[in-house]
């Protein structure tokens, strides 16, 4: 799975506007999109704005907006900052799925986190979505 950050979000963690993300204490969701999206990490801003207003999954036990990330940890490791969370299942799925798109419910404006392509797409008819946390974390800084 290949990830990017959301650039414009962590530009505004860092720079005078101060977004006061806080991923242990916020509500961090994953939304689901298929292939129809078309990522831009420099300029994509926020779920549920272009390109992430279009092409959502939908149906068996998803809802809009995706799960919320439970158990979630900030580590350093190798002179990294690594966020990780438990992974999730998504029960009787039909869907085409490609993208997976990590973000804050809890700041103004629904701000990407990460953005996670899956390299292909994944067809599935009334069957579960399993995602699993990768071994170096959704998201690393450093």
């Amino acid at each position: 799975m290949a990830s990017a950050p959301g650039l414009t979000t962590w530009l505004d963690i860092l720079d005078a506007t101060q977004l006061a993300v806080a991923p242990l204490a916020d509500t961090i969701k994953v939304a689901v999109f298929d292939d129809t999206v078309v990522p831009v990490p420099s300029t994509d801003t926020a779920y549920n704005v272009a390109p992430w207003n279009a092409g959502e999954a939908s149906g068996g036990t998803y809802t809009a907006g995706g799960p919320t990330l439970g158990s979630k940890t900030l580590s350093i490791v190798s002179s990294r900052v690594v966020f990780t969370s438990l992974g999730f299942t998504i029960t009787t799925m039909t869907a085409s799925v490609r993208y997976l798109l990590q973000w804050d419910d809890t700041v103004a404006g629904d701000r990407i986190l990460s953005i996670h392509d899956l390299g292909q797409t994944l067809t599935l008819v009334a069957e579960p979505l399993v995602v699993n946390v990768p071994s170096t974390g959704w998201w690393r800084l450093g």
